[in-house]
């Protein structure tokens, strides 16, 4: 036992695993020769055996198949058909061929044949010999008209020839797979013993294995654990070791001596650091409470910081934009109190900014509904005016033609009818007045709507101010700019609807003056009518064409009238609707100026808009006490009322 102790782990561990590394080469030499035998078996049977049973069964196939088209040869009628078959034929002749040259090369081929399978072949080929001029003779006597000759041929000498050379292949067929069949038997009963073998083997291995780790225990092991032990009691303050274990000569004796010194030095060392120990321990006591101190002092300034802070974000959330924190923080802190007090500097800004450009929208809104209030009242007088002139004219051209009727019946009111034309170019010229006084109105209005047209420009450029700054705002300008959206739409609508009043104006200055050039017209033909009468003072006949001719004037001018009173009426609706958008656009500004009272950017707290006095663009003295229209037919129906008067007399 001390012989075997003196011997290291590594020479122990090296015998062991040597002996069990010796059984394994030798199991695994003996298996690669197994191997090898059965690769090269089934190689046999794969590369060889099974390559010539192919080849012979293609053998088979193409002289079974020449055997019914021969057979074919002499039943077909027709030269097509039996060209097809003839071709036929020689493909399955040239595919034979290629199988038969393939079958020679692999005879020529090292591993060769058995004299077994080269007999065979021999018959094989003894057969084809005789076989094929058969079938030559057959084909011949066929083209030439012999068909008897040929069935007789194929029944007498070809069949029989056939059978044999078929049953030549199939010989060789059942060799090869006899052969096959008989590696196989050999490969089955080498695996089998193989694996007998390789159990046995691993059996024995798993007895040496179990042998070797019995010693490995016992001389390794053991000792191992009792140095773990002696370990663990040092541990736990046992100073006292194995000395039996101290006086082997392998490793572990090696080992314990080391852990021994190990542990004398261990107990030196400890007698010197626990003098150490205790100096550090109240050094470290020192070190911490000053620093405990130093901390607390530094939270105290931080959470002073962070409640500055929470109270000026609160107030912020608040709309309050004033607020500023002045306390300086502590240096790791302080530019984030910069940083927030320049950014609420900037909202405040662009806030106030904000506000002032909403109330300069606010005031061009009050005098946009203030001008639109205003042009919507006159445009209604107009309308008013317009509407009578056209019912007044309506008149004037019933009466007129009333008075040529009468004209015609009574030619001796000539000097009446004189009269009463004198008087009708007065109310013509009359009416000519008023004319141009409705030509100089829709001129004021025109000029009143290119006002509103500017306003509506302005205010689109300020929504479109207050959209940039409400951008550059941020988060907190996004409900700014929906209404800055909105206030622009409305702008933009407000110049579309001004515009087209003034198309329609510009329409009705149109007929305005048409109507002008007919009423002095009208009154170019009543001083005719006047001359004539005082140069012929008993021309009835032209009295009465005259009065035609102002029926005629009497009806254009009619129908220009109603003209212009359709176009003023659409005025009115589109000035309605002009004062409408006014009215909106007012009321939007409005409510931009309650969003901006949840701020505060400075001293004031409530924002309202500039509420600019009515602008009134007419004033009530200019307008007219009577409609021209009114004065028009009041005139026109003296003048005719006297020729009804004197016709009822």
């Amino acid at each position: 036992m001390a012989n075997w102790k003196t011997f290291g782990i590594v020479a122990r561990l090296a015998a062991g695993f040597g002996f069990l590394l010796i059984l394994m080469i030798g199991l695994t030499l003996y298996s690669i020769r197994q191997v090898e035998t059965i690769d090269r078996n089934l190689g046999v049977i794969n590369d060889v055996n099974s390559v010539k049973q192919r080849y012979a069964i293609n053998y088979r196939g193409s002289v079974h198949d020449r055997a019914i088209a021969i057979r074919d040869v002499t039943l077909v009628t027709s030269a097509e058909e039996r060209q097809a078959v003839e071709k036929l034929i020689e493909t399955l002749a040239s595919t034979y061929a290629d199988n038969e040259k393939k079958m020679a090369d692999m005879i020529a081929s090292p591993a060769g044949a058995t004299a077994e399978e080269k007999a065979i072949l021999d018959e094989i080929a003894g057969i084809q010999a005789k076989t094929n001029p058969l079938v030559a003779e057959i084909i011949a006597r066929q083209e030439k008209g012999d068909g008897e000759g040929a069935r007789k041929i194929l029944l007498e000498q070809a069949r029989p020839q056939f059978v044999a050379w078929l049953k030549a292949i199939n010989k060789f067929i059942d060799y090869q797979e006899a052969l096959n069949k008989s590696i196989g038997n050999d490969v089955r009963s080498a695996a089998g013993g193989f694996n007998s073998l390789a159990l046995t083997a691993l059996a024995i291995a798993i007895f040496l294995a179990s042998v070797a780790a019995a010693l490995t225990a016992r001389s390794i092991v053991g000792p191992l654990a009792k140095l773990q032990t002696s370990l663990v009691s040092m541990a736990q303050g046992n100073m006292e070791g194995d000395r039996k274990l101290e006086k082997r000569g392998d490793e572990i004796g090696m080992l314990a001596r080391a852990v021994a010194a190990l542990r004398d030095a261990i107990s030196a060392k400890a007698e010197r650091d626990a003098d150490s120990d205790a100096r550090r321990a109240t050094e470290e006591r020192n070190r911490l409470q000053s620093e405990a101190a130093e901390r607390e002092a530094l939270a105290e300034q931080t959470n002073a910081a962070v409640n500055q802070l929470a109270d000026a974000l609160q107030a912020l959330a608040n709309g309050d934009l004033t607020r500023q924190i002045t306390g300086p923080f502590i240096p790791s802190l302080d530019q984030l109190r910069v940083d927030f007090n320049q950014a609420v500097e900037k909202l405040r800004l662009a806030m106030q900014k904000v506000a002032e450009n909403a109330s300069a929208i606010a005031s061009g809104a009050q005098e946009i509904r203030s001008a639109s209030d205003d042009l919507a009242k006159r445009t209604e007088q107009q309308a008013a005016s317009v509407e009578e002139t056209a019912a007044a004219l309506e008149e004037i051209t019933i009466t007129v033609s009333g008075s040529s009727n009468r004209a015609q019946e009574a030619g001796h009111l000539v000097r009446k009818t004189k009269e009463s034309a004198e008087h009708s170019g007065r109310v013509v010229r009359s009416a000519v007045e008023a004319m141009d006084k409705i030509e100089a109105s829709a001129t004021e209005i025109g000029n009143i709507i290119g006002v509103i047209d500017e306003i509506a420009f302005q205010t689109n450029l300020l929504a479109l101010n207050a959209g940039v700054e409400a951008a550059r705002a941020g988060e907190a300008g996004k409900g700014f700019a929906v209404v800055a959206q909105e206030v622009r739409e409305l702008a933009q609508r407000s110049a579309k609807a001004a515009k087209e009043i003034k198309d329609l104006i510009n329409t009705s200055n149109n007929h305005v003056r048409s109507g002008v050039s007919l009423v002095g017209e009208t009154g170019k033909a009543l001083e005719e009518i006047v001359t004539q009468v005082q140069q012929v003072d008993g021309n009835v006949g032209a009295i009465v064409e005259a009065s035609k001719e102002q029926a005629t004037g009497l009806k254009e001018i009619n129908t220009s009238v109603n003209t212009m009173d359709q176009g003023t009426q659409q005025n009115a609706a589109m000035v309605e609707q002009a004062t409408a958008a006014a009215h909106n656009l007012a009321s939007e500004a409005e409510a931009l100026f309650q969003l901006l009272s949840q701020f505060r950017i400075s001293a004031q707290t409530t924002f309202a808009p500039t509420r600019p006095a009515n602008v009134s663009v007419a004033s009530a003295a200019s307008r007219p006490s009577a409609s021209p229209a009114r004065r028009l037919t009041a005139k026109l129906a003296s003048a005719f009322g006297g020729n009804a008067v004197a016709d009822g007399s």
